[in-house]
């Protein structure tokens, strides 16, 4: 019994250590400053379930990271992973991307509920308006015009801070590329009837979990054990219990 409690034990602590780096990203991923416990639907899709499969031990983070930083970290080769990256080709020439996305964000804007702003079909339609947004971070098409105003802030917790400036009237809305995260971060503080989330004219962009190049066969075995656990299936079954409206 002694004997293989020793190799039990053994396998566990030989097991890969995969640092991962995060941002606050309701549902997917929550982060809580106080305690510094992290959770969402992604962190236990990851923990429970991938990394198991994959045999290895995730080390995720101490703090959330903004975007610019977590890309930074992945070409210098500082960090292995990134749990939330948008697929863009500028992007996947650098990192490796998982071969399927774990969720489609489709890219919204929050406003005060009295804005008279209810859709949004041309770009003239949010030209007067300030938007708040994190810097350097996935902008959709809709929203690369030049003539868009927006007010950034670099931090890795910048739902909750934009959406905190629109209540003071510091911005006139939020702009976020995945309507699940905002839907979410709007109910954390108990901002549901206060802010209208209006989708804009763009197709859904993928949600993947990134390696750096280097760590390529880590990714084939995060493919390997995606397929394993039915991965679509059950990411839409775990983000269900953090969010009743589909994204």
């Amino acid at each position: 019994l002694l004997f293989c409690c020793i190799i039990l034990t053994s396998g566990i602590s030989s097991a890969q250590e995969v640092k991962i780096a995060f941002f606050q990203a309701q549902p997917h991923i929550v982060y809580e400053s106080g305690s510094g416990k992290i959770s969402g639907a992604l962190y236990t899709f990851i923990e429970q379930y991938i990394a198991p499969q994959m045999g290895v031990k995730f080390i995720w983070g101490s703090t959330p990271t903004n975007v610019p930083r977590q890309l930074n970290l992945l070409e210098n080769e500082k960090i292995d992973a990134s749990a939330i990256l948008i697929l863009t080709k500028t992007r996947e020439k650098k990192f490796c991307f998982t071969l399927k996305p774990f969720a489609q964000a489709k890219a919204v804007l929050g406003v005060l509920s009295d804005n008279k702003l209810t859709t949004i079909n041309k770009i003239e339609d949010i030209l007067h308006l300030k938007i708040g947004y994190a810097t350097n971070n996935y902008l959709s098409p809709f929203m690369r015009d030049d003539r868009i105003k927006f007010e950034f802030v670099f931090t890795g917790e910048p739902n909750e801070h934009n959406l905190k400036k629109l209540k003071l009237g510091r911005i006139d809305a939020v702009y976020l590329p995945d309507k699940a995260g905002l839907l979410s971060e709007i109910r954390l503080l108990s901002m549901e009837k206060m802010v209208n989330i209006i989708e804009l004219p763009d197709s859904p962009a993928d949600l993947h979990v990134v390696f750096t190049k280097k760590n390529k066969k880590l990714a084939e075995r995060y493919n390997n054990a995606y397929q394993k656990v039915d991965g679509d299936r059950l990411y839409q079954k775990l983000l269900s219990e953090y969010l009743d409206i589909k994204p």
